[in-house]
Protein backbone atom coordinates (compact mmCIF):
# COMPACT_ATOMS: atom_id res chain seq x y z
CA UNK A 1 0.00 0.00 0.00
CA UNK A 2 0.86 3.55 -0.42
CA UNK A 3 1.02 6.06 2.77
CA UNK A 4 0.59 8.94 0.33
CA UNK A 5 -3.25 7.86 0.20
CA UNK A 6 -3.64 8.65 3.57
CA UNK A 7 -1.09 11.62 4.17
CA UNK A 8 -3.42 15.09 2.91
CA UNK A 9 -1.78 18.13 3.83
CA UNK A 10 -3.42 20.40 1.40
CA UNK A 11 -7.02 21.23 3.64
CA UNK A 12 -5.64 21.48 7.16
CA UNK A 13 -2.38 20.25 9.18
CA UNK A 14 -2.42 16.54 9.46
CA UNK A 15 0.05 14.17 11.22
CA UNK A 16 0.18 10.45 10.35
CA UNK A 17 0.07 7.78 13.19
CA UNK A 18 0.74 4.41 13.35
CA UNK A 19 -1.16 1.83 15.49
CA UNK A 20 0.33 -1.18 17.21
CA UNK A 21 -2.07 -4.27 18.13
CA UNK A 22 -2.46 -7.18 19.77
CA UNK A 23 -4.12 -9.65 16.51
CA UNK A 24 -3.93 -12.97 18.46
CA UNK A 25 -5.00 -14.11 22.17
CA UNK A 26 -3.25 -12.98 24.75
CA UNK A 27 -3.45 -13.87 28.73
CA UNK A 28 -5.01 -10.54 29.33
CA UNK A 29 -7.14 -10.08 26.35
CA UNK A 30 -8.30 -11.48 22.84
CA UNK A 31 -6.71 -9.34 20.15
CA UNK A 32 -8.89 -8.44 17.70
CA UNK A 33 -6.22 -6.43 15.22
CA UNK A 34 -5.47 -7.37 11.93
CA UNK A 35 -1.89 -5.76 12.21
CA UNK A 36 -0.05 -2.32 11.89
CA UNK A 37 -3.27 0.57 10.99
CA UNK A 38 -2.32 3.77 10.00
CA UNK A 39 -4.37 6.62 10.97
CA UNK A 40 -4.41 10.93 10.34
CA UNK A 41 -4.99 13.19 13.22
CA UNK A 42 -5.85 16.87 11.74
CA UNK A 43 -3.75 18.96 14.00
CA UNK A 44 -6.47 21.83 13.80
CA UNK A 45 -9.51 20.20 14.98
CA UNK A 46 -8.80 16.48 16.95
CA UNK A 47 -10.55 14.53 14.45
CA UNK A 48 -8.77 11.03 13.41
CA UNK A 49 -8.85 9.50 9.87
CA UNK A 50 -8.82 5.84 9.55
CA UNK A 51 -5.95 4.31 6.64
CA UNK A 52 -5.35 1.67 5.83
CA UNK A 53 -4.02 -1.34 7.67
CA UNK A 54 -0.97 -3.95 6.38
CA UNK A 55 -0.01 -7.33 8.51
CA UNK A 56 2.91 -7.68 10.23
CA UNK A 57 2.46 -10.83 11.85
CA UNK A 58 1.49 -12.05 14.99
CA UNK A 59 1.02 -8.86 17.85
CA UNK A 60 2.80 -6.30 16.07
CA UNK A 61 2.20 -4.69 19.89
CA UNK A 62 5.16 -1.91 20.15
CA UNK A 63 6.43 0.40 17.36
CA UNK A 64 9.83 2.48 16.26
CA UNK A 65 11.41 4.65 14.25
CA UNK A 66 14.67 6.11 13.50
CA UNK A 67 15.88 9.25 13.40
CA UNK A 68 15.56 9.77 9.75
CA UNK A 69 12.30 8.63 9.89
CA UNK A 70 12.68 5.79 7.08
CA UNK A 71 12.08 2.78 9.11
CA UNK A 72 9.41 1.19 10.87
CA UNK A 73 10.61 -1.53 13.77
CA UNK A 74 7.89 -3.74 15.82
CA UNK A 75 8.20 -6.74 17.75
CA UNK A 76 5.72 -9.92 17.33
CA UNK A 77 5.11 -10.41 21.03
CA UNK A 78 4.60 -14.32 21.28
CA UNK A 79 2.49 -15.00 25.30
CA UNK A 80 4.24 -18.38 24.70
CA UNK A 81 7.07 -18.41 22.40
CA UNK A 82 10.09 -16.29 21.45
CA UNK A 83 9.10 -13.66 19.24
CA UNK A 84 10.51 -11.34 16.43
CA UNK A 85 11.71 -8.32 15.60
CA UNK A 86 10.58 -6.80 12.35
CA UNK A 87 12.38 -4.29 9.67
CA UNK A 88 10.38 -1.95 7.44
CA UNK A 89 11.14 0.76 5.16
CA UNK A 90 9.00 3.96 3.43
CA UNK A 91 10.18 4.17 -0.44
CA UNK A 92 10.14 7.36 -2.10
CA UNK A 93 6.50 6.56 -4.06
CA UNK A 94 5.37 6.32 -0.54
CA UNK A 95 4.81 2.40 0.35
CA UNK A 96 6.25 0.08 2.96
CA UNK A 97 7.94 -2.27 2.37
CA UNK A 98 8.84 -5.19 4.85
CA UNK A 99 12.62 -6.39 5.03
CA UNK A 100 13.74 -8.48 7.59
CA UNK A 101 12.33 -10.65 10.40
CA UNK A 102 14.42 -11.53 13.14
CA UNK A 103 14.62 -13.21 16.44
CA UNK A 104 14.38 -11.83 19.64
CA UNK A 105 15.54 -14.60 21.58
CA UNK A 106 12.89 -14.57 24.05
CA UNK A 107 9.15 -14.76 25.20
CA UNK A 108 6.74 -11.80 25.55
CA UNK A 109 8.93 -9.42 23.43
CA UNK A 110 6.67 -6.24 24.41
CA UNK A 111 9.20 -3.28 23.14
CA UNK A 112 11.93 -1.75 21.24
CA UNK A 113 13.92 1.36 20.31
CA UNK A 114 16.52 2.23 17.93
CA UNK A 115 19.56 4.21 19.15
CA UNK A 116 20.49 7.31 18.53
CA UNK A 117 22.82 6.45 16.15
CA UNK A 118 20.82 4.47 14.52
CA UNK A 119 23.16 1.33 14.16
CA UNK A 120 21.26 -0.65 16.84
CA UNK A 121 17.50 -2.17 17.70
CA UNK A 122 16.88 -2.79 21.43
CA UNK A 123 14.41 -4.93 22.85
CA UNK A 124 12.61 -6.33 26.03
CA UNK A 125 12.01 -10.02 26.42
CA UNK A 126 9.00 -9.01 29.45
CA UNK A 127 8.82 -13.51 30.26
CA UNK A 128 11.86 -14.28 29.93
CA UNK A 129 13.09 -11.32 31.63
CA UNK A 130 16.19 -10.57 29.09
CA UNK A 131 17.18 -7.88 26.23
CA UNK A 132 18.27 -8.37 22.44
CA UNK A 133 20.25 -6.21 20.15
CA UNK A 134 20.09 -6.55 16.53
CA UNK A 135 22.26 -4.81 14.20
CA UNK A 136 21.00 -2.50 11.44
CA UNK A 137 23.26 -4.55 8.93
CA UNK A 138 22.42 -1.74 5.89
CA UNK A 139 21.64 1.87 5.21
CA UNK A 140 18.03 0.92 3.82
CA UNK A 141 17.20 -0.44 7.54
CA UNK A 142 17.62 -4.37 7.33
CA UNK A 143 17.99 -5.92 10.62
CA UNK A 144 20.64 -8.61 11.45
CA UNK A 145 20.65 -10.51 14.50
CA UNK A 146 24.14 -9.93 16.54
CA UNK A 147 26.62 -12.73 17.27
CA UNK A 148 28.35 -10.19 19.38
CA UNK A 149 29.10 -10.85 23.11
CA UNK A 150 26.74 -8.33 25.13
CA UNK A 151 24.09 -8.21 22.22
CA UNK A 152 21.81 -10.48 24.35
CA UNK A 153 21.53 -10.26 28.03
CA UNK A 154 19.43 -12.92 30.56
CA UNK A 155 18.66 -11.51 33.99
CA UNK A 156 19.88 -12.77 37.29
CA UNK A 157 16.33 -15.32 38.17
CA UNK A 158 17.25 -14.76 41.64
CA UNK A 159 17.19 -10.97 41.70
CA UNK A 160 13.57 -10.64 41.99
CA UNK A 161 11.94 -9.54 44.51
CA UNK A 162 8.58 -11.52 45.24
CA UNK A 163 6.99 -8.71 47.25
CA UNK A 164 4.24 -9.17 44.70
CA UNK A 165 4.43 -12.81 44.18
CA UNK A 166 2.06 -13.16 40.94
CA UNK A 167 3.61 -10.60 39.43
CA UNK A 168 7.07 -10.61 40.78
CA UNK A 169 8.23 -14.21 40.47
CA UNK A 170 10.78 -13.52 37.85
CA UNK A 171 12.89 -10.71 36.16
CA UNK A 172 10.57 -8.90 33.72
CA UNK A 173 12.10 -6.29 31.41
CA UNK A 174 9.38 -3.93 30.20
CA UNK A 175 11.30 -1.42 27.95
CA UNK A 176 14.50 -0.45 26.69
CA UNK A 177 14.78 3.11 26.61
CA UNK A 178 17.64 5.72 25.24
CA UNK A 179 17.62 9.62 25.62
CA UNK A 180 20.04 12.55 24.32
CA UNK A 181 20.94 13.66 28.09
CA UNK A 182 22.33 10.33 28.82
CA UNK A 183 24.77 9.28 25.61
CA UNK A 184 25.23 5.56 25.19
CA UNK A 185 23.39 4.39 28.65
CA UNK A 186 20.39 2.05 28.00
CA UNK A 187 17.78 1.85 30.67
CA UNK A 188 15.73 -1.19 31.49
CA UNK A 189 12.79 -0.81 33.78
CA UNK A 190 12.39 -4.31 35.16
CA UNK A 191 8.62 -4.86 36.72
CA UNK A 192 9.93 -8.34 39.05
CA UNK A 193 13.09 -6.86 40.58
CA UNK A 194 11.96 -3.53 41.22
CA UNK A 195 14.93 -1.61 39.93
CA UNK A 196 15.66 0.28 36.28
CA UNK A 197 18.88 -1.59 35.05
CA UNK A 198 21.23 0.49 33.36
CA UNK A 199 23.92 -0.71 30.26
CA UNK A 200 26.60 0.98 28.72
CA UNK A 201 26.25 0.37 24.75
CA UNK A 202 29.82 0.27 23.31
CA UNK A 203 30.06 -0.91 19.50
CA UNK A 204 27.14 -3.17 19.70
CA UNK A 205 28.28 -4.43 22.99
CA UNK A 206 26.09 -4.47 26.04
CA UNK A 207 27.57 -3.66 29.61
CA UNK A 208 25.66 -4.32 33.16
CA UNK A 209 26.21 -0.76 35.52
CA UNK A 210 24.85 -0.59 38.67
CA UNK A 211 21.04 -0.81 38.46
CA UNK A 212 18.45 1.91 40.18
CA UNK A 213 17.13 0.92 42.72
CA UNK A 214 13.01 1.68 43.45
CA UNK A 215 10.61 1.27 46.04
CA UNK A 216 10.19 -2.78 47.04
CA UNK A 217 6.83 -3.93 45.10
CA UNK A 218 6.44 -0.86 42.69
CA UNK A 219 6.50 -2.62 39.19
CA UNK A 220 8.55 -0.72 37.36
CA UNK A 221 7.05 -0.24 33.62
CA UNK A 222 8.25 2.56 31.71
CA UNK A 223 10.87 5.59 32.02
CA UNK A 224 11.17 8.57 30.42
CA UNK A 225 13.93 11.50 30.52
CA UNK A 226 13.84 15.37 31.08
CA UNK A 227 14.75 17.29 27.80
CA UNK A 228 17.17 19.48 30.01
CA UNK A 229 17.82 18.36 33.39
CA UNK A 230 19.68 14.78 34.52
CA UNK A 231 15.88 13.52 36.11
CA UNK A 232 13.87 10.15 35.25
CA UNK A 233 10.36 9.80 35.33
CA UNK A 234 9.62 5.99 36.11
CA UNK A 235 6.21 4.75 36.05
CA UNK A 236 5.64 2.06 38.10
CA UNK A 237 2.77 -0.68 37.58
CA UNK A 238 1.88 -2.61 40.60
CA UNK A 239 1.83 0.62 42.87
CA UNK A 240 0.37 3.46 40.86
CA UNK A 241 3.34 5.91 41.18
CA UNK A 242 5.72 7.66 39.39
CA UNK A 243 8.99 7.64 40.77
CA UNK A 244 11.27 11.59 39.88
CA UNK A 245 15.16 9.72 40.16
CA UNK A 246 18.29 12.14 40.11
CA UNK A 247 21.06 10.31 37.62
CA UNK A 248 24.10 11.10 36.59
CA UNK A 249 26.67 8.86 35.26
CA UNK A 250 29.16 9.76 38.25
CA UNK A 251 27.39 9.57 41.26
CA UNK A 252 24.82 7.31 42.94
CA UNK A 253 21.66 7.72 41.48
CA UNK A 254 18.87 9.91 44.29
CA UNK A 255 14.84 9.00 44.57
CA UNK A 256 13.67 12.58 44.41
CA UNK A 257 9.83 11.99 44.59
CA UNK A 258 7.39 9.04 44.63
CA UNK A 259 3.65 10.27 44.03
CA UNK A 260 0.66 8.43 43.08
CA UNK A 261 -0.93 8.98 39.52
CA UNK A 262 -4.30 8.17 41.17
CA UNK A 263 -6.93 10.53 42.76
CA UNK A 264 -6.49 10.49 46.74
CA UNK A 265 -10.03 9.80 47.10
CA UNK A 266 -9.68 6.61 44.73
CA UNK A 267 -9.79 2.66 46.56
CA UNK A 268 -10.17 0.47 43.49
CA UNK A 269 -7.57 -1.53 41.64
CA UNK A 270 -5.76 0.37 39.29
CA UNK A 271 -2.20 0.16 37.35
CA UNK A 272 -0.28 2.35 35.86
CA UNK A 273 0.59 1.72 31.40
CA UNK A 274 2.18 4.33 29.38
CA UNK A 275 4.51 7.85 30.76
CA UNK A 276 5.08 10.72 28.30
CA UNK A 277 6.91 14.01 29.04
CA UNK A 278 5.74 17.16 27.01
CA UNK A 279 8.73 18.42 24.67
CA UNK A 280 9.27 21.50 26.71
CA UNK A 281 9.54 19.23 29.51
CA UNK A 282 6.92 20.97 31.27
CA UNK A 283 4.19 17.92 31.94
CA UNK A 284 4.32 14.78 32.37
CA UNK A 285 1.54 12.08 31.79
CA UNK A 286 0.43 8.78 32.95
CA UNK A 287 -1.66 6.49 32.04
CA UNK A 288 -4.12 4.53 34.45
CA UNK A 289 -5.78 1.32 33.36
CA UNK A 290 -9.33 0.02 35.25
CA UNK A 291 -9.30 3.89 36.12
CA UNK A 292 -9.18 4.49 32.77
CA UNK A 293 -7.15 8.11 33.17
CA UNK A 294 -4.40 9.94 32.62
CA UNK A 295 -2.91 11.75 35.15
CA UNK A 296 -1.46 15.07 34.31
CA UNK A 297 1.83 16.91 36.32
CA UNK A 298 3.80 20.04 35.79
CA UNK A 299 7.70 19.76 36.44
CA UNK A 300 9.48 22.27 38.78
CA UNK A 301 12.74 23.62 38.52
CA UNK A 302 14.68 20.70 40.28
CA UNK A 303 12.14 18.17 37.99
CA UNK A 304 10.32 17.40 41.19
CA UNK A 305 5.90 16.86 40.20
CA UNK A 306 3.30 18.73 41.11
CA UNK A 307 -0.05 16.74 40.37
CA UNK A 308 -2.43 18.76 38.16
CA UNK A 309 -5.47 16.32 37.54
CA UNK A 310 -6.73 13.04 36.13
CA UNK A 311 -8.31 12.97 33.31
CA UNK A 312 -11.08 10.27 32.56
CA UNK A 313 -10.02 8.68 29.44
CA UNK A 314 -13.77 7.82 28.27
CA UNK A 315 -12.58 4.19 27.21
CA UNK A 316 -11.21 1.17 28.76
CA UNK A 317 -7.46 0.15 29.25
CA UNK A 318 -5.57 2.99 27.91
CA UNK A 319 -2.56 1.06 27.51
CA UNK A 320 -0.74 3.29 25.29
CA UNK A 321 -0.85 7.17 23.94
CA UNK A 322 1.01 9.29 22.74
CA UNK A 323 1.45 13.26 22.00
CA UNK A 324 1.28 14.85 18.72
CA UNK A 325 0.94 18.79 17.68
CA UNK A 326 -0.63 19.81 20.77
CA UNK A 327 -3.03 16.88 20.68
CA UNK A 328 -2.58 13.53 23.28
CA UNK A 329 -4.38 10.40 21.47
CA UNK A 330 -4.75 7.53 23.54
CA UNK A 331 -5.25 3.91 22.57
CA UNK A 332 -7.87 1.90 24.68
CA UNK A 333 -7.12 -1.58 24.41
CA UNK A 334 -10.29 -3.12 26.24
CA UNK A 335 -12.87 -0.64 24.30
CA UNK A 336 -11.27 -1.49 20.69
CA UNK A 337 -10.87 2.98 20.19
CA UNK A 338 -8.24 5.87 19.83
CA UNK A 339 -9.28 9.11 21.68
CA UNK A 340 -8.22 12.08 20.93
CA UNK A 341 -7.51 15.11 23.18
CA UNK A 342 -6.37 18.74 22.85
CA UNK A 343 -3.71 19.94 25.22
CA UNK A 344 -3.95 23.22 26.97
CA UNK A 345 0.30 24.56 26.66
CA UNK A 346 -0.26 26.27 29.89
CA UNK A 347 -1.73 24.19 32.19
CA UNK A 348 -0.97 21.04 30.62
CA UNK A 349 -4.54 19.55 30.93
CA UNK A 350 -6.63 18.00 28.73
CA UNK A 351 -9.67 18.49 26.75
CA UNK A 352 -11.79 15.59 24.87
CA UNK A 353 -11.96 16.50 21.45
CA UNK A 354 -14.85 14.88 20.96
CA UNK A 355 -13.09 12.59 18.05
CA UNK A 356 -12.92 8.33 18.46
CA UNK A 357 -11.95 5.91 16.41
CA UNK A 358 -12.83 2.40 16.24
CA UNK A 359 -9.41 0.77 16.75
CA UNK A 360 -9.18 -3.51 17.71
CA UNK A 361 -7.04 -4.13 20.20
CA UNK A 362 -5.02 -0.90 19.74
CA UNK A 363 -1.70 -1.28 21.93
CA UNK A 364 0.93 1.57 20.58
CA UNK A 365 0.82 4.72 19.19
CA UNK A 366 3.60 6.19 17.36
CA UNK A 367 3.57 9.50 15.44
CA UNK A 368 5.18 9.30 12.08
CA UNK A 369 5.03 12.87 10.87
Amino acid sequence: FKLAVIIKMAAARVATLAIGSYTGKMPFVAGKGEGISFVNINLDTGALEAGPTISAGTNPAYLALDSKKRNLYTVNELPDNDGFLKSFRFTPEGALEELTTVPCKGVACCHLTVDPSDRFVLAANYTSGSIVLASRARDDGHLEASTAAGAFVPFDATEATHVNPDRQEHPHAHQTAMFPTFPNRVFVPDLGCDCVRVFALDDGRLQALEPIPLPAGCGPRHVVAHPHLKILYVITELANTVCVVHYTTTAAPKLLQTISTLPEDFKGESYCAAIRISPTGTHIYAANRLHDSIAVFATGGDGTLTFIACESVGGKCPRDFNLVGGYLVAACQNSDELISFSINPASGRLTHTGNVLPSPTPVAVLPLS
